[in-house]
C-alpha cells in the first residue's frame, strides 16, 4: 500500500466506518484503523459499502457524535 506512511503520520483523530454487509472484509477496515495512531473503527450493522445511503441515520449520527467530541 503506497499510502501507508501517510496514514501512519495522520495527526488528527479519525473514524473509520465500515458496513458489516460490505463485500470488502472488515479486516481491511481494522487494518486501516490500526495504521492510524488516533483512529477508531465503527462497524455499522446492516450496511454495505455505502453506509451513508444504506444506514444514514446511524452513519450521520456517528459522524455528528465524532465531530462533536
Amino acid at each position: 500500500m503506497t499510502g501507508v506512511p501517510l496514514l501512519r503520520g495522520l495527526p488528527v483523530p479519525t473514524i473509520v466506518i465500515h458496513g458489516d454487509a460490505d463485500l470488502l472484509p472488515v479486516t481491511l477496515a481494522k487494518e486501516t484503523a490500526g495504521m492510524i495512531g488516533n483512529a477508531r473503527l465503527l462497524v455499522l450493522a446492516g450496511a454495505g459499502h455505502m453506509p451513508f445511503w444504506e444506514a444514514p441515520e446511524h452513519f450521520f449520527g456517528a459522524v455528528d457524535a465524532f465531530l462533536s467530541e
